[in-house]
């Protein structure tokens, strides 16, 4: 890249920068993305191969998934504290229909989808029709959520 075009894209990245009001927590976090992934292509041969990628995004899908539906929260101004203990009680669920009970797994999954989606409800409702803030809200479920699962 010759000198002029170093500018004008630097240049450019301050503009953006600028115009973002959260930019100064933005670039550091790409910077450390971007230097880790530097580091680790070059420590490890594999590093770029297709199993290394497909173990990542298997491993990660759960956050991605959960990072979706909470950045929906927190796009419309709210924040939901309990989905760790709604997570567990899915799992708990599939669990004891698919393992203990028996059922197919198909069963299990709805069933889970079925108690998330109750607890969402439940949460949601208190938050838009009560007008209990969300915080509360999620904070008094992930107590009785939690304890739940653990009755089960």
């Amino acid at each position: 890249m010759s000198s002029a075009t170093t500018d004008d894209f630097l240049a450019m990245v301050r503009r953006r920068l600028d115009a973002t009001p959260d930019a100064a927590l933005i670039l550091p976090t790409f910077t450390l993305l971007l230097a880790m992934i530097l580091i680790f292509s070059f420590t490890a041969e594999q590093f770029f191969s297709l199993p290394v990628l497909r173990n990542v995004l298997t491993q990660t899908s759960i956050y991605i998934i959960l990072g979706v539906g909470l950045t929906i929260v927190l796009t419309v101004g709210e924040i939901d504290i309990s989905i760790g203990s709604i997570m567990g009680l899915g799992a708990t669920v599939l669990g004891m229909t698919v393992a203990s009970e028996g059922y197919p797994i198909a069963l299990g999954i709805i069933a889970t989808l079925a108690v998330g989606a109750l607890c969402g409800l439940f949460n949601g409702f208190l938050t838009a029709v009560v007008r209990v803030p969300s915080i509360i809200v999620t904070l008094g479920s992930l107590t009785s959520i939690r304890g739940l699962a653990y009755l089960l």
